[in-house]
């Protein structure tokens, strides 16, 4: 095992940075898309103290002030147990030529590895490049000093381990997988969603409790069969409890007839079909984007259009106010409610959170205990700033 100095800190254990403050200017109310020209410091922060740096732990080195330039690659075979490694070490390595540089193609490694338990894998892609300094005519010392330096970049994941079968598994049919969560979500009384965005956001696929706003989007895949075959069930499931939080409770109704079976889908067909949504019919503007959403045993198509702005006020840890100021988008048609679907559960207020800051419930309330005039966090006014989500409500705002 090969062990050097931290390049990122020095070996220092820590990294002298420019403050947070420095990013907004020497002013309290800060407008995030306003950022300065020339950075300077906020005189009253609370964490530089004016001087505008601030001494941070290194985290590449988790304040050790030394690196592990080592990586070890494992390859096992679900099928039969048989697991194989390879330690990736400075010397070890047999560099190629590329226009950009010298890279190490650990990919390679990996198929060996591979071949010798039996197993196909997939995410074999790996690559190590190496500092534009590396020459293989250069001393040895020298070499191994870079190709050290390389593999210490990849320490956040000091060991890659590869899942393989020893038979490939079989691709998967887009128009298959859209039937099945479809079919899933009559079942589990959700809205598949399928949205695609502008700007090169590409395509999702989700489960949303019906009446869920429009939500911030990330990128998504470059095509619809592509973003079919990449998200199971268990993808589409992946916050949905967030998602729903702002959806009032509903009663449901299950003994209402359920709809028929899901038929084929003609997946580039659908395709088109939202991509049309995506203009404006009557004045051939672009929008945002689109949706179609599978409800009550059919289709509904909507377009995606810019919200009314919506101005947030976030405090840093600087002691400024952060002004930022969305757009969030809205569904141009709102599909009917289900016929599942009953009606709302009557709710109050939580008294435990205040809506639209980071108040919640002291832990001097706790058991239904009235507020301590002595608690030293909340001097008796029983709500404390806290970055966790609402005991009680879950933020939802509402029992």
């Amino acid at each position: 095992m090969t062990v050097i100095t931290c390049p990122d800190c020095d070996g220092l254990t820590f990294q002298l940075l420019p403050c947070r403050c420095t990013t907004f200017g020497n002013r309290f109310l800060a407008d995030e898309a306003a950022t300065p020209t020339h950075p300077e410091a906020y005189r009253d922060c609370e964490q530089c103290r004016g001087a505008g740096s601030v001494a941070y732990p290194c985290h590449r080195c988790k304040r050790r002030g030394r690196r592990r330039a080592q990586l070890v690659l494992s390859v096992a075979n679900l099928d039969t147990g048989v697991v194989a490694s390879h330690s990736v070490m400075p010397g070890g390595l047999d560099p190629e030529p590329s226009p950009t540089g010298w890279v190490v193609k650990l990919e390679n490694r990996v198929r060996e590895l591979a071949a010798s338990v039996g197993a196909t894998v997939t995410d074999e892609a790996l690559t190590l490049w190496l500092p534009p300094q590396w020459r293989p005519d250069a001393p040895a010392v020298h070499r191994y000093e870079l190709e050290a330096q390389a593999i210490a970049g990849l320490d956040n994941m000091p060991w890659r381990l590869f899942l393989g079968r020893s038979a490939a598994a079989p691709p998967v049919d887009p128009a298959d997988r859209l039937v099945r969560l479809c079919a899933l979500a009559d079942v589990l009384l959700l809205d598949l969603v399928i949205e695609v965005r502008r700007h090169g956001q590409g395509w999702k696929v989700r489960y949303e409790v019906p009446g869920s706003p429009v939500p911030m989007f990330r990128i998504g895949h470059p095509d619809l069969p592509e973003a079919l075959a990449g998200t199971d069930v268990a993808d589409a499931l992946a916050g949905l409890a967030e998602r729903g939080r702002g959806v009032a409770a509903r009663l449901v109704q299950p003994d209402q007839p359920r709809p028929p079976v899901v038929p084929a889908v003609e997946v580039d067909q659908l395709e088109r079909r939202i991509l049309a949504d995506c203009v404006d019919p009557v004045d051939g503007v672009e929008l945002p984007g689109a949706q179609a959403i599978w409800r009550d045993g059919r289709w509904w198509h909507t377009s995606l259009r810019d919200g009314e702005p919506v101005e947030d006020l976030v405090e840093q840890p600087t002691g400024q106010v952060m002004r930022r100021v969305r757009v969030p988008l809205r569904r141009g048609f709102t599909p009917p409610d289900p016929s599942w679907l009953g009606a709302e559960i009557g709710w109050r207020p939580c008294p435990d959170c205040v809506p639209g800051s980071r108040l919640r419930s002291c832990d001097c309330r706790l058991g239904g205990r009235t507020a301590d005039g002595g608690c030293p966090h909340c001097r008796g006014a029983g709500l404390r700033p806290s970055a966790l989500a609402c005991l009680s409500c879950d933020d939802t705002h509402r029992l």
